[in-house]
């Protein structure tokens, strides 16, 4: 369930999701293209016991789990690239814990439908498909700090334990394939990103200005009998 939760954002919530898992399934299949699945799914929750890392981990087929890592650290943009290659889903998890300076590393990771990697111990680049896509978790609300790139982010909030039981992998996957083939599509349009700006003004870190900005607005209040502040 969503913060703030009412029919347009569990209808957004549907659509988002149904959208990055088409971009799951052609980013694993190697069949990209030019649109990267460049949105990351963000569970929210300030209580324990949500299970949030828990279902992230259980999107992933049990003869797959070990493509599965959350504990990414954006320190050097080729070892991550390396890691889009290598991994099928990366838990950006306790989302929270990284630094605003690195959102745009993140960012560019995201946007990325290829990889040019060189490998260790070899002298040449290689052009290597994108496979892994991004998820996360955090127990913070006040996560996003630049509104253009929230575009690239569904933040959702837990409001009760999740049920990861039961996933009929096999059968999902293939529904998916078969979406795929109809050619339905697994990106995000400029309507849909818009929708999302708009839905994480929720998740929004106000900066140091907007804080004092706010405050003031609460303190004074304008009154248009006088035309004074009071």
């Amino acid at each position: 369930m969503m913060r703030g939760w009412n029919l347009f954002y569990l209808s957004l919530w549907v659509r988002g999701f149904h959208t990055w898992l088409l971009g799951v399934a052609v980013q694993w299949s190697g069949k990209t293209g030019i649109h990267a699945n460049s949105v990351a799914l963000i569970l929210v929750s300030s209580e324990q016991g949500r299970l949030k890392s828990t279902f992230c981990k259980s999107l992933m087929p049990a003869a797959l789990r070990h493509y599965y890592m959350d504990n990414l650290q954006l320190t050097s943009e080729g070892k991550a690239e390396r890691l889009m290659s290598e991994m099928g889903l990366i838990n950006l998890d306790e989302f929270d814990k990284y630094a605003a300076s690195k959102m745009p590393l993140l960012k560019n990771l995201m946007q990325m439908s290829s990889l040019h990697i060189c490998k260790a111990y070899q002298k040449n680049y290689r052009d290597l498909p994108r496979v892994a896509s991004f998820i996360g978790t955090s127990n913070r609300y006040d996560l996003l700090t630049e509104p253009t790139g929230s575009r690239r982010y569904l933040c959702v909030e837990v409001i009760k334990p999740i049920d990861c039981e039961g996933i009929e992998h096999a059968q999902l996957f293939a529904q998916l394939k078969a979406e795929l083939e109809q050619g339905i599509p697994y990106w995000f349009t400029k309507e849909q990103e818009r929708e999302l700006q708009r839905h994480n003004v929720d998740f929004y870190h106000a900066c140091p200005a907007e804080d004092v900005f706010n405050w003031k607005k609460n303190v004074y209040t304008y009154s248009p009998l006088t035309g004074l502040f009071s």
